[in-house]
């Protein structure tokens, strides 16, 4: 695959030149090279693949419809990736396993510049809520004290489904924050947290954790 220059005659175009291949994704054409379809192979590696798609994709359907979806969007910008689309797969296909398993450990659902605070651990939980403790950093360009805390939730009875807990008010200079529950089934509950700029233009990555209730 290539990038045309700007000032290329061919700069904007899209569609298919003998055995080449143009498209313009975000103002930038693309070329490469046309390899002809051959029949489905079903290789076991081949298959896992597939299964690890699907279910990265079944998990970004939820990522659209919350904050998730601008974190990602800002770090695809700040990275230089295609979209936050394509940031989130690269990120999460490989802890989805065979049979539509994952491995809620290695998923990442927030990047970015700001600093997580040092110290930051699960201090308590029961069924109704979690409990968070960490250092306040000083303030500095990547660590704010008005930097909000969210948390971004997967329950046992949606296994594809992450979503951000409403009704946490912490932020960065509080030191600890509580963190509501909602109430489901028991099981593992695995936990993503991260701070925010108080105007949503900028995330950390996030810590993970997980409770068993």
């Amino acid at each position: 695959m290539g990038i045309l220059d700007t000032d290329s005659f061919m700069h904007g175009a899209s569609g298919k030149i003998g055995g080449i291949v143009l498209y313009t994704v975000d103002g930038k054409t693309y070329f490469r090279q046309h390899v002809p379809q051959h029949a489905d192979a079903r290789t076991e590696k081949q298959l896992l693949q597939r299964q690890r798609l699907i279910t990265a994709q079944t998990l970004f359907q939820s990522v659209k419809n919350c904050l998730l979806y601008d974190v990602f969007s800002l770090a695809a910008v700040q990275q230089h990736r295609r979209s936050g689309y394509h940031l989130f797969l690269k990120l999460n296909t490989n802890a989805c396993g065979k049979d539509y398993t994952i491995d809620y450990s290695l998923l990442t659902f927030s990047q970015g510049q700001l600093q997580l605070p040092f110290n930051f651990r699960l201090s308590g939980s029961n069924d109704r809520q979690a409990e968070f403790t960490w250092s306040n950093c000083q303030e500095q360009t990547t660590a704010r004290g008005s930097d909000r805390l969210q948390v971004a939730a997967i329950f046992p009875d949606e296994p594809f489904r992450v979503k951000i807990l409403p009704g946490i008010d912490a932020v960065r200079k509080d030191g600890y924050a509580t963190v509501p529950l909602e109430k489901r089934p028991g099981g593992e509950v695995h936990l993503y947290c991260f701070f925010a700029r108080s105007d949503l233009k900028s995330f950390s990555d996030n810590r993970y954790f997980c409770i068993n209730r």
